[in-house]
């Protein structure tokens, strides 16, 4: 069995023009994305810094973001009108490789304390011994399992490999990124343990979003400040759950970190449909039977948050999870023509013009023959 995988730097374009790149290709970029040309700036996958091509989305974020604040300053330390300086420039100093994938279905995952996890190759057996690491390995066979975790001799997890269930990722990767594994010992890592971390656990200045580098004290003080009470509002405040996603499902921290917090302020968790309708669908379709709701615009004038979302309007334009919904209700209660007036905007362009619409803008329409 041969697996290649990683990623290779288009940079041809690149090379083209005379601008450096590194011995393992990719485009050679300073700490301020720029490259051996001081007017072309280069990041992502294409990047090489000091050597290394990254080739997750995190990295990228925080290289687009050290980008752009140079783009914002334009020149390091000048005073901007109106603007107090800041003599230091923002800078790119590496990224954690540590990350979690879907692939084939199968859930992976790689985490480290530090590069030298990978690097150093601490989850490599012989290697581990001559440094003094403990590896620790899991199988399960029948499910498809396997879980590596390397331990220093003081007991501090450094890293781990995890194949097939990575519901816990979160909690070790913050566990490797501590002093001590705490109130823990390194069994309660393994599989069947106790792992996994309630979110009282974490401390505030814990990472919480990886891709947008968010914490838990962040996103605490949204909920309680910005009066968050939905995943929706807090990724709109604090951009967490922007990248891959992965920190606002079920197994992530946000979910449980926005419980808790809302718990400890004598409030519930919201359970709605979406953002803008605080109901189940089964609450939903109950009100809508009982007060014959037979329009889009009575549905929202009777149901929606009114007085929570400043252009509660604007907001339902776009709303691709409750109108779908609402759309069904409406249909299974009272089996209307749905193109009709109250009716017509709750369907996409597809439904609305009974065609399929193509990249050129034209319709696809294929008739039906009955027999």
């Amino acid at each position: 069995l041969v697996v290649s995988a990683g990623i290779r730097a288009r940079d041809e374009l690149a090379r083209e023009c005379g601008v450096a790149v590194g011995a393992r290709g990719g485009v050679v970029v300073n700490s301020r994305m720029q490259s051996s040309d001081p007017t072309i700036f280069a990041l992502g996958e294409v990047a090489s810094y000091q050597g290394m091509c990254y080739g997750l989305i995190a990295p990228g974020w925080e290289q687009a973001s050290v980008l752009a604040k140079n783009f914002e300053e334009a020149t390091w330390g000048l005073q901007k009108k109106g603007r107090p300086t800041n003599p230091e420039a923002p800078v790119y100093m590496g990224s954690d490789l540590s990350t979690k994938l879907k692939l084939l279905g199968v859930d992976v995952a790689s985490f480290g304390s530090s590069t030298d996890f990978w690097f150093k190759r601490y989850f490599d057996e012989a290697k581990g011994k001559e440094l003094g690491l403990t590896n620790t390995i899991q199988v399960e066979p029948f499910s498809g399992l396997y879980r590596k975790l390397v331990f220093s001799p003081e007991q501090r997890l450094l890293g781990g490999l995890l194949v097939g269930n990575a519901e816990d990722y979160y909690s070790l990767l913050n566990l490797s990124k501590q002093d001590t594994l705490g109130n823990k010992v390194p069994g309660d890592l393994f599989l069947g343990g106790s792992s996994a971390e309630g979110a009282e656990d974490l401390s505030d200045d814990s990472l919480v979003c990886l891709c947008q580098k968010v914490t838990k004290g962040q996103v605490v003080d949204a909920i309680k400040n910005e009066d968050c009470c939905t995943i929706p509002e807090i990724k709109k405040c604090t951009t967490a759950g922007n990248g891959c996603g992965g920190c606002v499902l079920s197994t992530g921290f946000i979910p449980k970190i926005l419980k808790a917090t809302l718990e400890s302020m004598g409030k519930t968790a919201f359970t709605g449909i979406s953002a803008h309708f605080p109901f189940t669908r089964a609450e939903l379709f109950e009100i809508i039977r009982v007060k014959e709701l037979k329009t889009y615009d009575q549905v929202v004038a009777e149901c929606a948050r009114a007085g929570k979302i400043p252009d509660l309007q604007a907001a339902l334009i776009g709303d691709e999870v409750c109108k779908p919904v609402v759309a069904s209700i409406l249909a299974s209660l009272w089996g209307e023509v749905p193109v009709q007036a109250g009716l017509r905007e709750l369907q996409d362009t597809n439904d609305f013009v009974m065609a399929n619409m193509q990249r050129s803008g034209q319709y696809s329409v294929i008739p039906r023959v009955a027999g």
